[in-house]
């Protein structure tokens, strides 16, 4: 399960901070957020940083940060039809992506440029204090992935109810 934060990162010229507001149990599509771990010590990642002239990136599970964000950010795209959204680095305009389309367990989860296709599409649904996040084509939700880890991040992957604890 994951928990929205939302956030603002200050202007260039100043000094890099967060300010932290209530989780909300809406989504705000004009918002920038941070995707945390139930656990409250992890938060969505873009391995190695981002920027804009990135073409795809590593998402992994990295301490929470509290201060330059730009590769801890995430928006939202909301297909209100379909109730299904797209999660997206604003800085690097990459969209949260399951590797390949692919429907397996533990299916490597990554940023790649914007397709709109079911890999890139979410449902989100609240669990708890929480949310689920799932697959559009799999179903399967998006977790920490406890068996990969890219130096001192864990990979996140997708997952069937139940089948890893860190979901």
């Amino acid at each position: 399960s994951w928990k929205f934060t939302k956030h603002t990162i200050a202007p260039a010229e100043e000094e890099p901070s967060i300010e932290p507001e209530e989780e909300s149990s809406e989504i705000d599509l004009d918002v920038d957020y941070q995707l945390i771990s139930s656990s409250g010590d992890k938060a969505l990642d873009i391995s190695g940083g981002v920027t804009a002239e990135n073409k795809r990136g590593n998402v992994v599970a990295f301490r929470k940060k509290e201060t330059g964000l730009e590769n801890q950010t995430i928006r939202f795209e909301y297909d209100a039809e379909k109730d299904e959204y797209l999660i997206y680095n604003p800085t690097s305009n990459l969209y949260l992506d399951v590797a390949g389309a692919s429907k397996e367990e533990d299916a490597s989860v990554i940023f790649f440029p914007k397709n709109g296709n079911c890999n890139q599409r979410w449902k989100i649904k609240k669990s708890g204090d929480a949310y689920k996040i799932s697959s559009v084509c799999s179903n399967k939700n998006l977790a920490i992935s406890e068996t990969t880890k890219i130096g001192s991040a864990y990979s996140l992957a997708i997952f069937s109810d139940g089948s890893s604890s860190s979901e």
